[in-house]
Order: C-alpha cells, then structure tokens, then sequence
C-alpha cells in the first residue's frame, strides 16, 4: 500500500508542475482523445498503474505461473520473455515516440 501512496504522490506532485507547452493527463484518455494524442505527430509518454494481471510472452506458457493466481487475469501477449505480473503501485512506462 505504501508503494501504491507513493506513486499516487510523484503522479499529483507531476500534475501540479505541468510545464507550460506540455500536457499531463492525470486519468485514462477516452479512445477519441487517445486518437487525437497519437495523430498529432508528437511523443506521448504514459505512466500508469495496471491491475493486476498476469502476462505470458512468447517464450512460456501457462505451466510457467507457480500455482494459484489468486483470480488475478492471465493474458498472453505477442513481445518476447516469459511471465511478468504488472499490479499497483508499480509504475509502468509506455512511451510513444514519433
């Protein structure tokens, strides 16, 4: 809980010294504002937490997890590697770079 406080904090600390010509979005964009972040031929970088969730790349399959998953979701996806757990308080980066 204290990570997911934290990285709460450094998110509103973030907000809070927007720089001018910048844009920070404190919540996920709708699908028309995400289109119009991505066709407006400039870098996007998102911060954010997941829920928790289970990926399986390319190298593994579901023999990998040890045991129980606890009802957390298990979803495989096309990038290499073999099983990673995204959940909150752990921040992940996706940058989009034009």
């Amino acid at each position: 809980d204290w990570q997911r406080e934290s990285l709460d904090g450094q998110l509103d600390r973030l907000k809070n010294e927007n720089s001018e010509g910048s844009q920070f979005i404190a919540a996920p964009p709708d699908e028309e504002s995400l289109d119009l972040l991505l066709e407006g031929g400039q870098d996007v970088i998102f911060m954010l937490q997941h829920e928790p969730v289970y990926t399986l790349g390319t190298g593994s399959d579901e023999s990998f997890l040890l045991g129980n998953t606890h009802g957390v979701d298990v979803v495989r996806i096309e990038r290499g590697g073999e099983v990673t757990y995204h959940g909150p308080g752990q921040l992940v980066v996706y940058p989009i770079l034009d």
